[in-house]
């Protein structure tokens, strides 16, 4: 083999590594950020203050988080899908694509149902403490009571209607972040289609998916939503041709940086005066905010900055699973701790900064458990976490 071969191999290695490394990096501040995604306000009270319009600057700061951190679960499905298709870049084979099915069993669809079982049991006690019909939670005890649990719960229920007036509905499983699982499930299951209609027409089925995703037009049927088509497109897209996702992020950064700040700013703005085209600006700054966070991070594995994320990283999906239960979620048990030592906050400064540290504060539980689950039942976090230990 010549020397310039030799440094081709090399290079090519080398560049390998980075992009796992960029990757592993990722996952826990996406996690993190699914986290502060979900964490809302501390209480009722401070609700109040906010949909008023006395605590303006909280309101904000609220907006702000959801629309920063919207970019973590597109971003999982692209990381999802690069990993996926990486070895079908020469030809498809049938037999590995088996392999990967039987693997995700045990990576997702375990995992997943073991969550969602915690989840049903944990909404089921809050509506039996509060004197709700089991009945009506379990729709009369029947299979489909049970099993609806693990696709469409039903208590999350979340109406909505698109810039062109078409209604859907978003409706989540028990454990309700773990609809990323469950429409990542469906696209995995869809893989095969995804490969040959990129390896026929390229870039171009992203390009197609890009006015679905943005304008929100959906299938109204659940695990089959515009986000997980459109960015796991681009994920088997780059997988498949091999894309330097990270050289390019980094390249891109003078652009995708300012664009980025550009639309949270007219998305947060949008917000606080509830403009309809509120969502497609958000959707825009999904796409621009998606390529600046790889390009930072892809900097900072350069520069050795990353290595305690990826320590980290392990902790990611109990992290995502673990946080938003209501009564067992790590989300709950903060708030509780919060208000229990400071009390309902009775200034905006003081309720923004409960705010910030509630997030903060039930990652922090949720590593601490996985940490200690991972060290003294090793095979168990294993399964709850699909090997991820």
């Amino acid at each position: 083999m010549s020397k310039t071969s030799v440094g081709a191999q090399t290079t090519f290695i080398e560049l390998q590594q980075e992009r796992s490394q960029v990757i592993n990096s990722l996952r826990f501040p996406m996690a993190l950020g699914v986290v502060f995604f979900h964490a809302g306000l501390l209480s009722e009270e401070v609700k109040v203050k906010v949909d008023e319009g006395i605590w303006w600057m909280l309101r904000t700061y609220d907006d702000g988080i959801n629309v920063l951190f919207s970019v973590a679960v597109p971003l999982f499905f692209m990381i999802s899908s690069y990993l996926f298709f990486r070895s079908f870049r020469e030809h498809w084979s049938w037999d590995s694509y088996k392999e990967k099915l039987h693997r995700r069993v045990y990576t997702l669809l375990i995992p997943y149902i073991i969550w969602n079982v915690i989840g049903a049991i944990d909404w089921a006690q809050n509506e039996y403490r509060l004197g709700h019909s089991l009945n009506d939670y379990f729709s009369g005890y029947t299979i489909w009571g049970f099993l609806k649990h693990f696709w469409q719960s039903g208590v999350h229920c979340d109406e909505q209607m698109n810039i062109l007036g078409m209604q859907f509905m978003l409706d989540y499983p028990a454990d309700a972040p773990l609809w990323f699982v469950r429409d990542l499930m469906v696209m995995i299951v869809l893989a095969p289609l995804f490969y040959f209609v990129i390896k026929k027409i390229g870039l171009w089925l992203p390009l197609l998916l890009f006015p679905l995703f943005i304008l929100d037009i959906r299938l109204n049927i659940q695990g089959f939503s515009t986000v997980a088509f459109f960015f796991y497109s681009i994920g088997a897209w780059a997988s498949l041709k091999n894309i330097d996702f990270t050289n390019l992020s980094v390249k891109s950064l003078k652009y995708f940086v300012p664009l980025a700040a550009l639309f949270f700013i007219i998305v947060v703005y949008a917000k606080a005066f509830n403009f309809q085209t509120e969502d497609i600006w958000k959707n825009i700054f999904i796409i621009a905010g998606c390529v600046a966070f790889i390009g930072v991070f892809t900097l900072l594995q350069r520069a050795g900055r990353v290595k305690f994320m990826i320590w980290l990283s392990s902790a990611s999906f109990f992290i995502f699973a673990a946080h938003a239960f209501g009564y067992l979620g790590a989300l709950q048990w903060s708030r509780k701790l919060l208000i229990l030592f400071f009390g309902i906050p009775t200034s905006e400064f003081t309720a923004i900064i409960m705010c910030f540290a509630n997030p903060i504060i039930a990652t922090a539980l949720c590593v601490i458990c996985y940490k200690l689950l991972a060290h003294y039942l090793p095979r168990f976090t294993a399964i709850i976490c699909g090997g991820r230990v």
